[in-house]
């Protein structure tokens, strides 16, 4: 279906309100399918001033944010300018890490807000921003790059109901329970899946970095407006 015969037959289209992608299969039991993903705005005025706040790790029983990353290093996916790295206990890929940073060229400070910006505590500065809750497990995926002469960092988190959380359990009552919820009338802040997308720059500056927000986007789906 990737092939080049078969290209056409995909289709996105994008608007202010979402995101709507179509698969044409032309035939008649089964003629493809579209699915649509609803735009939650982002407060990115917030969720920069949360990421660049100086009183946060280290400080009220936080850790360091390079702690946190050991933490996280190896329940997520890493890479620098695009290269994953090797697999290895938390300490060999924070090894991994370090050394790959140090080749990139990234300075102390810039180091700093790198892993400031690379564990989970992100993901949750940009739900404050962006409000939404996805029952199930989640994907989450960090790549440190030099782009035109800039630091950057992207950072993305994909939450589905259907992906299985940390004890491996998929009840399929318990689903069903979960996606009446999300299926409910009404305003409310269950979504099916959502996607959240950061496109990070660090600025080095002194006594520190500076993180800037060059991109986000939020995107959500209840899966009841998909047409098969």
């Amino acid at each position: 279906m990737a092939g080049a015969n078969y290209q056409s037959r995909f289709r996105i289209e994008e608007n202010e309100e979402g995101v709507r992608y179509t698969l044409d299969l032309s035939e008649e039991q089964c003629p493809g399918f579209s699915l649509s993903l609803q735009k939650l705005p982002v407060n990115c005025e917030r969720l920069e001033r949360e990421l660049n706040r100086s009183d946060y790790w280290g400080r009220n029983g936080v850790g360091s944010a390079r702690d946190q990353v050991k933490a996280d290093i190896c329940r997520a996916s890493f890479s620098v300018s695009g290269i994953s790295l090797p697999d290895g206990t938390p300490d060999e890929r924070m090894r991994h890490f370090d050394e790959a940073l140090g080749a990139l060229g990234v300075t102390d400070r810039q180091r700093e807000a790198v892993m400031e910006v690379c564990n989970q505590s992100v993901q949750g500065n940009f739900l404050q921003a962006s409000t939404a809750i996805v029952p199930g497990g989640q994907s989450v995926r960090y790549d440190v790059r030099m782009e035109g002469g800039e630091l950057r960092v992207q950072a993305i988190c994909i939450k589905d109901i259907d992906m299985n959380e940390s004890d491996g359990q998929n009840d399929l009552d318990q689903r069903q329970g979960k996606l009446d919820m999300i299926l409910m009338e009404g305003e409310h802040a269950f979504y099916k899946s959502q996607e959240m997308r950061l496109d990070l720059r660090i600025v080095d500056g002194e006594p520190r970095a500076m993180i800037g927000i060059v991109g986000a986007q939020h995107l959500v789906s209840r899966d009841n407006d998909t047409v098969q």
